[in-house]
């Protein structure tokens, strides 16, 4: 499933790339499937993370809404999901929010000197965030604890280059 925010749609395609449906959406920023319950996180341009149906794509819930202060997120991107807990990169409020997806509560917010992060991913043990406007990835442990980043501001083809999604 593919979040196509120009079109409003989430989109769904095969691995060899054919599209088999869309979906009317409102603005999609993002989303990941949580594995263990079958269950889409869906982010909104405005705000809103909906949980869909990861099958029937029909949406079960929705929490989060428009704001500066905790649990409000103002500008939603990628997100994450390990274990019980939902990554949102928060590119307004230029901070990672974490939910619990058993009950869709809020539960931290993760801040160190971000700039719009983009994109956040996760392993085993650590959290990636991609830190576009400071150009690198900045990498915690899962108990939000800063442990290093690298990259650095550059030009490719005279060009700024931006970090915006990593992957494990």
């Amino acid at each position: 499933v593919v979040a196509a925010c120009g079109s409003d749609q989430l989109v769904v395609a095969s691995l060899d790339g054919v599209v088999e449906r869309t979906v009317d959406h409102a603005c999609p920023t993002g989303v990941a499937e949580n594995p263990d319950t079958g269950l889409l996180y869906v982010s909104e341009a405005q705000g809103h993370i909906n949980v869909l149906d990861a099958r029937s794509l029909k949406r079960v819930t929705s929490f989060g809404s428009y704001g500066q202060e905790d649990g409000h997120p103002p500008e939603p991107a990628k997100l994450a999901v390990r274990s019980n807990r939902l990554y949102v990169a928060d590119r307004g409020a230029h901070r990672i929010q974490v939910w619990d997806v058993n009950t869709n509560t809020y539960v931290a917010s993760i801040g160190r000197e971000f700039a719009k992060p983009e994109a956040v991913a996760t392993s085993a043990d650590r959290l990636f965030v991609a830190d576009s406007e400071n150009h690198r990835i900045q990498v915690f442990d899962l108990t939000y604890r800063f442990m290093f980043a690298f990259g650095k501001k550059g030009k490719k083809n005279g060009k700024r280059c931006e970090v915006t999604s990593p992957s494990w």
